[in-house]
């Protein structure tokens, strides 16, 4: 058959470079290398261009549901809807969680509502992601995950109230606008950046702070007040205020319990020294239906009885004597006491019917909160996850890093909004997630998968390896290292898996983050290696492992003679390396007494040696070259000795000033990253600065000092592959 070649009239477009096209009803769409894209009419044969894709360089396109998505060079993935002709522009954003990857789309699928996006450096993104359960709040520029979250409210019409560890924000839901209160911004009359309670109590929307007392947020005006001219509430560090039925305030401060009026005015203070507190750290308060306060301090539990002032630790059946983070009355009128040793559960009649903790419940005992949903359904905050429990079904499940988690802590406040949405205050943001979206099954099944193994170098692609005898190691080489994956091409950090080497080890081994798992020198015999998503039996795959016997009787004798060479050979080489040593010292020593006549800040030879000792292991198992602002200082105080004796170390001892010295370990840091970690997902830019390098001219210049190389060059020589900027 002859082909028959339409091409677009000079009025159109002078190009016909087409890269890629997709049909879309009666219609066929073409992608242009840099003049857009056009529309082809199969009946009248007839192009014309589509609007609002000039100068893009067009990668791939595809159309379903009445709409045309576009990838391109740069510019992310658009959206063109066929109906009003609105363009939707998905693209990478540096700050916010769950963005697709990179912003060159090179290819594209649709299926089933869910969007598969191949990028050019930054792999396949896909929606809705696995680890999409929760989100972390942003509007326009402000991104929640910029800072440490401490407290939170919100506003019927949805604005926001946030307190971080570094000031106030304001958050107006329609508009975008932020605004900020901080102790440097001193027209905000902010006292202490640390805003640690928000909460709308009578008329007042109420902050209380660590240091800073209380203030009012002004809703007209967006600006703060002082709640009263006390001292307290100027000066103190105010964790959680509540209101009785009296309409009284109660304060739970780091001095003490106070009780005022609405406006301010102090009643009463109770602490150490006229009641039975036994701490004056009060950390959390809640008055219950019957109008009883429920005290939480530093040290346990308490009670008052508001009408007769009478407070009390020893009512409850079982004494609680721990932190005490949190405390909720349910809609059942039992009482959540959040605690470092677990989840208390506590009826009216003070006795106490449960308590939760690793042993049955929780994956972490430190529980900063607890919130009940309009289903019944309890969420409990734990350290760094977050746990569902059903107390009808008594079932419960678990969201960690792969569910979408940032694996930081979290503090103690959440709400509810829209009877759905759950909030969380957390060191690395804002937390939030619908109750409804939150059930709904998972598109994906999670289950791991072994890609490959291998025995010492030699490695053996798993899938396409006829597996039904299982995997002999032959007696010469009993090293094995299993790779596996969970396929889901998103969030690796977050992969979480349980493994196991039945025969090995002894139980279940939890590993996030890393897909493979080595094991060396193992016995002879039969072993079952087994990989599943956590606790979950359904979801695994198993794969026998013979080891043979590496000796026999001779073999063994062999064995004996050599290690006993080997004994004398070491032992030989510590007398050697001994006397090497009282060499040195005695050089040292000479050198010191040398130096001792014209420098009296000299080091003496068993000070010099104590610290660099503690200098070394401090460094390999601590790494604080990493943070870029480290200063000599910083290290003199965790070696317990002072700037000047470190200083003398470096410069007298080891001929290197501290900034060198530091940049040394920074350089190898880099080499050691490189060879291990997955370059595409990074720069040389942004790993230099995980290092504990400030600018890219430093890294470069201490880079080539240090190897006699620029990093690009060691990369080529090294053969890896890895982005500049």
């Amino acid at each position: 058959m002859k082909p028959e070649i339409y091409r677009m009239p000079e009025d159109i477009s002078n190009s016909n470079f087409f890269i890629c096209l997709t049909r879309v009803g009666n219609h066929i769409y073409l992608g242009s290398f840099n003049k857009g894209i056009f529309s082809f009419d199969m009946s009248g044969k007839k192009f014309a261009k589509v609007n609002g894709f000039e100068h893009n360089l067009i990668m791939t396109i595809d159309g379903q549901d009445n709409q045309l998505f576009v990838g391109t060079n740069g510019q992310g993935l658009k959206v063109l809807s066929l109906e009003d002709g609105s363009i939707e522009v998905i693209s990478h954003k540096e700050k916010a969680r769950n963005s697709i990857s990179s912003n060159t789309i090179t290819a594209f699928l649709y299926d089933n509502g869910i969007r598969w996006i191949g990028t050019q450096f930054g792999g396949i993104s896909y929606t809705p992601r696995i680890g999409a359960k929760f989100s972390y709040y942003s509007k326009n520029d402000f991104y929640s995950t910029d800072y440490r979250v401490r407290s939170f409210y919100m506003f019927p019409n949805g604005d926001k109230l946030i307190g971080t560890r570094t000031g106030l924000f304001f958050v107006r839901e329609k508009t975008g606008e932020v605004r900020s209160y901080s102790l440097g911004n001193h027209s905000s009359s902010l006292r202490s950046d640390i805003v640690v309670f928000i909460n709308r109590i009578q008329d007042n929307i109420l902050i209380g702070t660590y240091g800073g007392g209380v203030h009012i947020f002004d809703e007209k005006t967006l600006s703060l007040k002082d709640f009263s001219q006390e001292e307290l509430f100027l000066y103190g560090c105010i964790f959680s205020i509540v209101e009785d039925m009296k309409g009284n305030l109660w304060f739970a401060s780091q001095s003490g319990l106070y009780q005022s009026t609405p406006d301010g005015h102090i009643l009463k203070k109770y602490d150490t020294m006229n009641s039975v507190l036994t701490t004056n750290a009060i950390l959390s308060l809640h008055v219950d239906s019957m109008n009883r306060l429920w005290i939480g301090s530093k040290f346990g539990l308490l009670l008052l009885d508001i009408a007769t002032g009478k407070m009390r630790a020893d009512c409850f059946s079982t004494p609680i004597k721990n932190e005490i983070k949190y405390i909720m009355e349910d809609s059942r009128n039992d009482m959540w006491v959040c605690t470092d040793n677990g989840l208390f559960r506590v009826g009216k009649d003070l006795v106490v019917h449960e308590h939760f903790t690793t042993d049955n419940l929780l994956p972490d005992n430190q529980v900063p909160c607890i919130q009940e949903d309009s289903h019944g359904i309890y969420w409990i905050a734990t350290q760094k996850e977050i746990v569902r429990y059903n107390p009808v079904e008594k079932q419960h499940y678990t969201y960690q890093r792969q569910d979408g988690l940032s694996g930081l802590e979290f503090n103690n406040s959440v709400s509810v909004s829209n009877d759905t949405i759950i909030w969380w205050v957390n060191e690395g943001g804002l937390i939030y997630t619908s109750t409804r979206n939150i059930n709904a099954e998972r598109h994906f099944t999670n289950k791991p998968t072994i890609t490959s193994y291998a025995v010492s170098d030699t490695e053996y692609d798993f899938p396409y390896m006829d597996m039904s005898e299982g995997i002999v190691l032959p007696s010469s080489e009993n090293n094995l290292r299993f790779k596996f994956s969970n396929m889901d091409y998103a969030l690796p950090y977050a992969n979480f898996y349980e493994y196991k080497l039945e025969g090995y080890d002894k139980e279940w081994l939890k590993q996030t983050g890393v897909n493979e798992v080595s094991y060396k020198d193992l016995p002879g015999g039969h072993y079952i290696f087994k990989l599943r998503v956590p606790g979950d039996e359904n979801q695994m795959q198993t794969v026998d492992v013979y080891a043979r016997k590496s000796y026999t009787f001779m073999a063994g004798v062999l064995f004996v003679v050599i290690l006993i060479s080997v004994l004398v050979i070491y032992f030989c080489y510590r007398i050697w390396m001994l006397k090497k040593r009282m060499t040195n010292e005695r050089m040292i020593l000479s050198t010191v007494q040398e130096r001792s006549k014209d420098k009296k800040t000299a080091l003496p030879e068993v000070k010099v040696s104590g610290i660099l000792d503690n200098l070394l292991s401090y460094l390999e198992h601590e790494k604080p070259y990493l943070n870029p602002k480290l200063s000599i200082g910083d290290v003199a105080s965790s070696l317990n000795c002072t700037e000047t004796e470190l200083s003398q170390l470096l410069n007298n001892h080891m001929n290197v000033n501290f900034a060198n010295f530091i940049n040394v370990y920074r350089v190898n840091e880099i080499k050691s990253r490189l060879s291990q970690e997955n370059l595409s997902k990074y720069t040389l830019k942004a790993l230099s600065e995980q290092c504990g390098f400030s600018s890219k001219a430093t890294f470069y210049r201490v880079f080539k000092n240090v190897t006699g190389m620029t990093p690009l060059e060691y990369c080529k020589k090294q053969n890896l592959v890895i982005k500049e900027n």
